[in-house]
């Protein structure tokens, strides 16, 4: 995602959270590099882990599960309905929920604001 586009996809990823019916009250924040639905791609971790994100079973635009070497995490915890997701400073995968929920990695909750990037 480059800096120019940013604007747009915040826009569009935060009016379909407001619009999700579960939204959380977060505002959804991208940076340059963030990977979603629609770019692709992926990041490898400190680990070595290779980290994607997949449409959901039921699909929702702009909105998908985080996959890790390729495994689906489920769903209804904090791997779903994600809107983006990064490397942040530590070498560790993040990821932002699409219904302005905060900010999560593998294990946890990380917290309602950005946590940084590894750019």
């Amino acid at each position: 995602m480059t800096a120019a586009s940013i604007p747009a996809v915040e826009a569009q990823m935060n009016t379909a959270a407001q619009n999700s019916g579960e939204f959380r009250g977060g505002t959804i924040t991208l940076a340059p590099g963030d990977l979603t639905l629609d770019s692709g791609g992926s990041v490898t971790d400190k680990n070595g882990d290779v980290w994607t994100m997949q449409p959901l079973a039921n699909p929702v635009p702009g909105m998908g599960v985080m996959a890790k070497n390729g495994v689906p995490m489920d769903e209804t915890g904090g791997g779903g309905y994600v809107a983006a997701f990064r490397l942040d400073p530590s070498g560790n995968v993040v990821w932002e929920n699409a219904k302005g929920a905060g900010w999560y990695n593998e294990q946890t909750f990380v917290g309602p604001n950005d946590p940084g990037t590894s750019l």
